[in-house]
This record gives C-alpha cells, sequence and structure tokens, in this order.
C-alpha cells in the first residue's frame, strides 16, 4: 500500500487575480482587468490552453459524445489563472444499437431480488437491516429476526467515514466509494469509551478502534520569510516527491453534483484561508512568522480487503464512463471519487496557527521565539476514560507574558508582539470550528472552553488526519461488466492527471527561487534574500551585504511520450527551461528509461 498523507495543505485563489472562465476573458465595466504589477516585475504570463480534441463517437448508450483538451502554460507572475475544464460532453444522435446488457443478473436459489434488482442473500431478508438499500427486504408480516437483538446501536460517524477518496494533487477527501450503512446480518459492536455508547461496525470495515490522544507542536525556527514558511508546509504535506511542488486542490471538470462535504470532512475551508494569507504577508516588513500544529487523534479504522460493499452511485457512475477513453469523463471521475481511497487511517481534527510577529518589538523587548511558545501554548490532554471524555487545562505562564499582550490579547495593536494570527481548523461541527477560529484571531492565544467544545464535536464530525491508500480503480468489482477496461482507462487518466497538472508548464523563477504550482497557478518561492513574483529582486535590507551570485536554477519541461519498446526498454526525453535566466542549469537527468 502506498501511503498518503490526507492532512494536505490547501492553497486558495489568491486575491486580486483575473481569471479565465469558459472562453471568455474577465471584464468588468467593459474592460479587462489586471492588478498593478510591481517595479521589475517579470512579464505576466496568461494560461494558454491547447486546442480541443475531435469529438469522439457518438456513445449507443449514453447517447453523449465526448471531447477533451490539454493545458499548454499555465498562469504566473499575475497573469490570467487555468481555471477551465479540460473536457466536454454533448448529446448526440446514432443509430448504432447499445450492445450492453443493464438488465441485472438472476438471482441464485439461495438469494432474494430486491426491488432494484440486486441480489441478497435470503438470510438477509427480515433483519432490520436495510440490506437492499430500499427496504424492499424488510417488508415482512412478522417481527424482524435483529441480528443485534432489541438492542438499537447507531452507527459512528468513525465508521460511516471510513474509506473516503483523495487525491494525489491534494485536494482532501472526495466522494465514498463504500456503502458504510451496509452490515451483512453481522452484529459486530464497540463501545465509545467517551460516550459508554455501543455503536455497530459496518462490513466494510475490518478493524475499528477508539484510540483518543491529543499533540501539539511548534516550529523549530521562526521564519522570516512568507516563502520558507510556504515551502516548508508544502514540502510536509507532499504527497508524492516525484511529482514536485504540483497541487490542485479546486476541481475544475464539471461535478455531476457540486461536491459540498461537511465542515467536519471538508479540508478546504480552514487551509485556503490561511495560505491565502500567508501569501499576502509577502511584502511586509519587520515581520517573522511562528507556526503551531495541533492535532487531536478519536480513532482508528482499516478497510478489508476482500468482498466489499460499494454504494449504487458509485457503481453507476464506473458504468457511465465510457469505454473508448475520453479525458475529460475521467478527469471528472478523478475530481469526484478521488485517484486513491483510504486502506486505513487515524480520523480526529487538527488545527494549525501562524503568528505574525513584530520583529522591531522582539529586538527591542529582547523576546525569543521559546518566550512566545510558552506564552501563547495550551496544555491539552484528553481523559480517554472519563465521561464527557475531553479535557483542557491551561498551565502557568511566565510572569513576563502579561507584558507580551495588549489588552486585547496581544493582537491587532501596532505596539504588540503578535500582528495578526491566521487560522486553519479541520474537523468538528461548524458552529464550534468557527467559535475556535474566530476566538483564537480575536485573542491571539487558545480559548480551552472553545477548544474543548471543538474536540468533542469531533466524535461526530471527524476528518481524516492520517492514512495509507490504494488506487481508485481497485474498487471496480471484477464481475462488472467492461471492469478491465474502464480500470485500465483510470490508470491511464492518472497518469495523464499527473502530468497534465504539473510544473514542468511553468517559467523558471530566479535566482534559485522554487516553482509551485497551485491551482493551476504558478508560484515561485523566493530564497530568504530575494523578492518579487519571479524572485527578481534583492531584498532592499540585504543590498550593501548581497555580493555573492546565486546559481539560477532552470525548471525542467515535461516528459516527452515514450518511445515505443525496442528490446525490453524505452525511453523518454526532457529539456532544461532556462527561460530568462542567465546560465541556468536543472539537477536532474534528461533521459528516462523504463522496461517493457
Amino acid at each position: 500500500m502506498k501511503p498518503v498523507m490526507v492532512y494536505c495543505v490547501i492553497f486558495g485563489i489568491l486575491s486580486n487575480i483575473a481569471f479565465i472562465v469558459g472562453e471568455d476573458l474577465p471584464v468588468i465595466h467593459g474592460q479587462l482587468t489586471r492588478t498593478a504589477r510591481e517595479a521589475n516585475k517579470q512579464g505576466a504570463v496568461d494560461c494558454q490552453m491547447g486546442p480541443w480534441s475531435n469529438w469522439t463517437t457518438c456513445d449507443p448508450c449514453s447517447k453523449k459524445q465526448f471531447r477533451s483538451r490539454t493545458v499548454e502554460v499555465f498562469g504566473q507572475f499575475q497573469g490570467l489563472v487555468c481555471n477551465q475544464p479540460l473536457g466536454e460532453r454533448r448529446a448526440c444522435k446514432t443509430e448504432q444499437a447499445c450492445t450492453e446488457d443493464t438488465s441485472p443478473p438472476p438471482c441464485l436459489s439461495t438469494e432474494f431480488q430486491c426491488d432494484s434488482g440486486v441480489c441478497i442473500k435470503k438470510r438477509l431478508v427480515c433483519n432490520g437491516d436495510n440490506d437492499c438499500g430500499d427496504f424492499s427486504d424488510e417488508e415482512c408480516d412478522n417481527d424482524p429476526r435483529r441480528p443485534c437483538g432489541n438492542r438499537e446501536m447507531e452507527l459512528s460517524e468513525l465508521a460511516r467515514t471510513a474509506g473516503y477518496g483523495m487525491s494525489i494533487l491534494g485536494s482532501g477527501a472526495r466522494a465514498n466509494a463504500f456503502n458504510n450503512e451496509l452490515f451483512n446480518g453481522v452484529c459486530s459492536r464497540l463501545k465509545d469509551p467517551n460516550t459508554l455508547e455501543y455503536h455497530r461496525t459496518p462490513w466494510n470495515v475490518a478493524v475499528l478502534r477508539y484510540d483518543s490522544s491529543a499533540e501539539e507542536s511548534y516550529s523549530r525556527e521562526v521564519f522570516d520569510t512568507t516563502s520558507t514558511l510556504l515551502k516548508e508546509i508544502i514540502e510536509e504535506n507532499s504527497l508524492s516527491i516525484s511529482l514536485g511542488l504540483s497541487y490542485k486542490f479546486e476541481p475544475t471538470e464539471e461535478m455531476k453534483t457540486p461536491f459540498s462535504p461537511k465542515a467536519g470532512v471538508t479540508l478546504a475551508y480552514g487551509r485556503k484561508e490561511i495560505i491565502k494569507k500567508i501569501n499576502e504577508e509577502k511584502t511586509t516588513k519587520n515581520k517573522s512568522f511562528m507556526r503551531v500544529k495541533g492535532k487531536v487523534q478519536m480513532g482508528t479504522f482499516r478497510m478489508k480487503s476482500r468482498d466489499l460493499r460499494m454504494t449504487e452511485t458509485f457503481l453507476l457512475d464506473v458504468s457511465a464512463l465510457p469505454l473508448e477513453y475520453a479525458k475529460g469523463e475521467y478527469f471528472r471521475f478523478l475530481e469526484e471519487y478521488g485517484t486513491h481511497y483510504a486502506t486505513s487511517g487515524k480520523a480526529g481534527g487538527e488545527y494549525e496557527l501562524v503568528y505574525v510577529l513584530n520583529k522591531e518589538y522582539m529586538e527591542t523587548k529582547s523576546v525569543t521565539s521559546r518566550d512566545v511558545q510558552r506564552c501563547f501554548s495550551i496544555d491539552v490532554s484528553i481523559d480517554v476514560q472519563g465521561v464527557p471524555g475531553v479535557e483542557g487545562n491551561v498551565g502557568v505562564k511566565p510572569g513576563f507574558c502579561n507584558d507580551l499582550m495588549n489588552k486585547e490579547g496581544g493582537v491587532h495593536d501596532q505596539n504588540a508582539l503578535i500582528d495578526k494570527v491566521m487560522t486553519s481548523v479541520r474537523g468538528g461541527t461548524i458552529d464550534t470550528a468557527t467559535a475556535l477560529k474566530t476566538k483564537i484571531e480575536k485573542t491571539g492565544v487558545m480559548d480551552v472552553d472553545a477548544y474543548v467544545a471543538w474536540a468533542k464535536s469531533l466524535t461526530v464530525a471527524p476528518v481524516l488526519i492520517d492514512s495509507q491508500s490504494e488506487a481508485i480503480q481497485s474498487l471496480i468489482p471484477l464481475n462488472m461488466q467492461h471492469a478491465e477496461v474502464k480500470k485500465d482507462n483510470l490508470k491511464r487518466a492518472y497518469e495523464d492527471y499527473i502530468s497534465e497538472y504539473n510544473v514542468c508548464k511553468c517559467k523558471p523563477c530566479q535566482n534559485g527561487g522554487t516553482v509551485s504550482l497551485i491551482d493551476g497557478e504558478c508560484l515561485c518561492l523566493c530564497l530568504p534574500e530575494f523578492e518579487g513574483l519571479a524572485c527578481q529582486n534583492v531584498k532592499s535590507d540585504n543590498l550593501k551585504y548581497h555580493e555573492e551570485k546565486v546559481v539560477q536554477q532552470g525548471n525542467w519541461g515535461c516528459w516527452s511520450s515514450w518511445t515505443g519498446c525496442s528490446g525490453v526498454q524505452r525511453t523518454r526525453t526532457r529539456s532544461c527551461n532556462t527561460e530568462g535566466l542567465t546560465g541556468g542549469t536543472c539537477k536532474g537527468e534528461v533521459l528516462d528509461t523504463d522496461y517493457c
């Protein structure tokens, strides 16, 4: 199994950027808009889309045809961002008959046929559980023979949400392909030590444990630039080193239904805002940044490896995929369900705080980063045996802490240590997560009551905070019609997906800056001595000290297509893009060889 970190960084749409929508450019009062540019700024690079492919042949079953295109160049240096879909569909007519057999297979003599046509074991009829999904198996004259007797037990959210989909490009939790409402006639139950209630474990979940713990950690250093802070956030949440700093958190393909998971599931709410705010601080002077992370684990799970039960929606969506490969349609499926799904994981919640510190205040008062940590930390513990189960305590703070904070808690006062606090909260109900976020940003400190309320709510609205994963196509049942064709198409779509949204389509950064791709926009993460959209400027406070020449790093272009097999090998090549650089080079190989 391939590890995939679920708590991925989410980069929001940056402010003051014009976007492409459809084929039209954004217009305000009849004129195209573009933001004012800084001095010595690299010329803006607009998103460039390739031409549309020809329409596919008309699918005789769906009566639809498809076409697709590619991204040639991503937007950069405040140019127009690539946020357009790469696929299109339209209705069509054909005289060709649909040869697919859409009628359900006949049930065996030992099976019961639901009104929907699904076959279930006869032993599951009249057991009180909705095994058919439409309750047609529970239309009985006699009282049901319940697997758990007369004991009424609910399904916990930890079990209900197990197995969520996720994207290799970091979009976070996607739709869940598993039908975790089914029990297959088994009464497997587990006691929640926090609530002392018993919950049933669904058939798809092999192992479910309530295992509560909490931890809080600090960054090892105070960051002097937003670029170094962003780079750490991005790199530690990287899903695959080979992909570089390429991320796509917002779906661009037209979704069947807008994906809007509960507050406990979504990654976008807090992370999108915190990254946006960090980026907005890139031009501020005399500020530094300290990062605090906290995590509350409520339990762990592991999915079964065989005889899994999928939702009817997932199976219908797989059936609707065209046999003829259509990139846009398969991208749509990957953005709906993810490129992978969680085979095991830890569920709970997490928060992240970024303190914007006043460097002049710290120097004047001789305040260290360790002093800040001691003053703004919270001593949080979880008592898994207790009821209601979550406790928070504020330890005794050193006497100098009162001098570091103004009356409002150290935030928004120009003479205070803390200029502002950026907050991301994942997991928990909307009310408790919002309350926690609001109080931290207002006072600069963790409010114990708000923290405890949020932590308690994680039992009903957990998120994945760590996981192992498998490719999403492995969930397609082997007995499904055209299963192998669609699995092969999804494998191809996965390779196309990570190739399509790749930093290889970005221009290089100057002065050793690192290229990143976030939601269709290329961004440069600069070394501490430099600033600007392309890292083209030496910081003013470093001018008199800056004499060394920086090694200019080019950006690798995209790999070519693989050659045909020659013997048992095939090859592909790439070139180093040094546009705008003087003497730039790329680290790595020009030629790649693979066995075939």
